[in-house]
């Protein structure tokens, strides 16, 4: 609630940048508790694909809860509801796929098959990404090139280089 009613959430991109914050902030939490539980024999592979993995989750999360801010300044409530309940379980039902291929007691064909899902998902938060650019200020139904673009993009690079 805090982010969704803040003035600052006034343009398309910033719910992926909120979003992806609190992905990343979850995926720290998780990463230590897989640790405290299982011990550092999992880090690699919780640093490999945990960190990414969360970060393309909060883009889809960020995608929808723009769209559902921009249809509730066009006073469009219905569209809004549906967009915030997809914000909540698009990202939930990626997460559930993605643990479910990287389950250790699966065959190890079901890796190849992780592999070939997580390009899949980062081609649609690529794609997804890119149609929110140029900036789109929400309130005013305007385009409006600035600096938070290119640095927002910068991060996204950033981020899924480290993968």
């Amino acid at each position: 609630r805090f982010i969704w009613k803040n003035d600052n959430f006034d343009y398309r991109y910033d719910g992926i940048v909120y979003a992806a914050s609190a992905s990343l902030g979850f995926a720290a939490l998780e990463n230590v508790l897989y640790l405290l539980s299982f011990g550092t024999d999992i880090s690699l592979g919780r640093a490999l694909f945990s960190i990414p993995g969360h970060t393309t989750f909060g883009v889809f999360m960020g995608l929808y809860l723009s769209r559902a801010k921009e249809a509730m300044c066009s006073d469009k409530t219905f569209r809004m509801k549906r967009l915030k309940l997809k914000a909540l379980l698009v990202p939930t039902i990626i997460h559930g796929i993605y643990d479910f291929l990287l389950d250790d007691s699966l065959q190890e064909n079901y890796f190849y098959l992780f592999i070939v899902f997580v390009i899949i998902i980062d081609i649609i938060a690529f794609k997804n990404f890119f149609i929110l650019l140029p900036s789109y200020y929400i309130k005013y139904n305007k385009f409006i090139a600035n600096e938070k673009v290119r640095l927002l993009i910068l991060t996204f690079v950033l981020v899924y280089c480290s993968f």
